[in-house]
């Protein structure tokens, strides 16, 4: 959680200096971690949004996710779990019985195709 937290940090604190756009990757937002804690594991999770924040002008930031866990692990009632990171700084603890299929696809942006923005 201390990580995901870190990253949260990081990479919103980047788009506020970056006109509002988030990085590409976790290396663009580590001038932005916090100094008094040992820096992230960035290994062990992704981005899942990039892109402006003006993208989401009309989705609820904390219905967005941005950063996620790679792996998912099993919680003691026998789901998966995996942290995820929400665009409003949010960091949640997911359970899901469908490899969060249907989680990720009510938060999840996909990056818009070749040649759309």
């Amino acid at each position: 959680m201390d990580d995901a937290r870190n990253l949260s940090r990081g990479v919103r604190f980047y788009a506020r200096e970056h006109q509002g756009e988030f990085p590409s990757n976790f290396d663009q937002a580590a001038p932005y971690f916090y100094k008094d804690q040992k820096p992230p594991r960035t290994s062990e999770f992704e981005l899942v949004f990039q892109g402006p924040l003006n993208d989401l002008t009309n989705v609820p930031l904390q219905a967005v996710a941005l950063i996620r866990e790679q792996q998912a692990w099993p919680t003691p009632v026998g789901k998966l779990g995996r942290i995820y990171v929400m665009a409003d700084g949010q960091v949640n603890v997911v359970e899901s019985d469908d490899n969060f299929q249907s989680w990720e696809a009510a938060h999840i942006i996909p990056p818009p195709s070749a040649g759309q923005r």
